[in-house]
Order: structure tokens, then sequence, then C-alpha cells
């Protein structure tokens, strides 16, 4: 699934959620030589095959079955997100400004198009239906990011890293270049008076989630996705690791998002 670049890339940066299969730097080489016409944008923003790709797993992840209201129509239910899905993402196609960015938008539009079927059919129940479209990116639960399977993966490699911060420092560089255009991020290093690293931050200064959502007047929505990247350092323990991870403010409720990373074992 994944190219011999993309394999190395992640063996630094984990993302290994469902989404990640197809928020990969392996998407799209297929689309540097489109043209600007509707038929070959369509087919780069939602009808490539890795974005089909996406759908096929997502719509057998979503946990349809399990909820009692919405029993019998999970056809129809699936038609009408992969329906409107299509719609935003034409909408928004302006805000493909490289491959990746692409990725990002059918990622943005499965999610919102989820939220705004099931909500009437759910009670308008928000908490209850971000958590179901969690489930289809890979999320546990919204509110804890915990995320499912294949933790062991940075588990692993943080056990073999004799420097653990600086591990998690090449991570968050990894995240930046996975996200690509559409974001406007900032990699900040500290280091103390022996010139070692002791902290590392990454401000996230534009998210194009959250400029998507926000454009929908969906600002809710962008929990999802600050979940799953929060999810990323999920398994980064300060008593097993010596390193704190924290995100202290994020685009939601402030002016950026901010992943710090800080040495407490010295």
């Amino acid at each position: 699934m994944f190219s011999a670049k993309t394999l190395l890339r992640i063996t630094c940066s984990f993302r290994f959620h469902s989404s990640f299969w197809f928020r990969s730097s392996s998407f799209c080489n297929q689309v540097k030589d489109q043209n600007s016409g509707k038929e070959d944008k369509e087919q780069v923003i939602f009808d490539s095959v890795v974005n089909r790709a996406f759908r096929h797993v997502y719509f057998r992840t979503l946990p349809l079955r399990r909820q009692p209201e919405l029993k019998g129509k999970e056809k129809e239910i699936c038609e009408s997100i992969e329906t409107e899905a299509r719609q935003l993402c034409w909408k928004h196609r302006e805000r493909v400004v490289d491959d990746r960015s692409a990725a990002h938008i059918h990622l943005s539009s499965m999610a919102l198009s989820s939220y705004k079927t099931l909500l009437p059919l759910l009670d308008s129940d928000e908490e209850r239906v971000l958590n179901i479209v969690g489930r289809g990116f890979g999320l546990a639960d919204v509110s804890s990011s915990s995320k499912s399977g294949l933790q062991w993966i940075l588990q692993f490699m943080l056990l073999v890293s004799l420097n653990k911060l600086r591990t998690l420092k090449r991570m968050a560089e990894n995240i930046e270049r996975d996200f690509g255009k559409g974001f406007d991020i900032v990699q900040e290093s500290e280091v103390d008076s022996n010139n070692k690293l002791v902290a590392h931050q990454m401000v996230v200064r534009r998210c194009l989630y959250h400029d998507f959502f926000v454009a929908e007047g969906y600002p809710q929505v962008t929990r999802l996705f600050c979940a799953l990247d929060r999810s990323y350092f999920g398994e980064v323990k300060e008593k097993r690791h010596g390193v704190r991870f924290t995100l202290s403010q994020t685009l939601v409720d402030s002016d950026s998002c901010i992943f710090r990373l800080e040495k407490t074992r010295r």
C-alpha cells in the first residue's frame, strides 16, 4: 500500500490510524499531470483510486449497525454521505494547492458529510455523532483521543530510541511534511547551555481542516482532527520516556495549536 519512500517516513512519524493510509505521501502521484477541467479535478479529489479505497474502508469501519435508530438504513445513509462529500470536494476544490491538500479536502468532506447526515438521525447528539464518525477514522474516542490499534509501533520506536525527544522531534517534522502547503506550521526547538535539545514544539498557525469546517459553519467538527493529531503522541508517557507531551491550545478556541514536547529527565 505504501511506497518505499512513505514506509521510510513512517518509521519516524508513526501515523497509523486508518485515515493515515490515505493521508500518506504516496497519495496522488497520479495527479501531477492533471489539467484543470472539472472531470480531472473530480478524479484528483474524489474519484482517485486511493480515495475510493478510503471510502471502502471507512464505510465498513463506521459503526452504523450498532446504532438501533439506524437499523435498515445503512445503505441509504452511506449513499447520502458519499453524495454530499462529492459536492463538498468540488465546492472546496480551490483549496487544493498540492497533492496533500487534495487528500485533506477529501477527508474533511467525508467527515462533515457524515456528521451532517447522522446528526438529525441521532437526536442531534453532537458528541455521539462525533464519536461514531471518529470510529470511521480509527479513533476509539474523540474526547480521550484514544486510538484503535497499532499504538505498539510508537511504543517500540520509543523503546529502542536512545534520544526519545529527538525521535519525537523528527516525528513532528514528518507530520508537517505530510500536512503539506494547506497548513502554516512553525517548528521551534529549545536547547540548554550545552546545546542539547530539551524541548520542541510544533505550532500550527493555519489548519486546512479548521478553515474548511469554519467555512461550512461547523467549526466543532475540527475536534475530530484535533483528536487524530493529538493521538499521534498518545503513547508518550512522562514517567516511562522522560518526555512530557502537552497540547495546551488548539485553533478551535485559540489562534494556533501548540504541540509541545519537553524533556523531564536530564
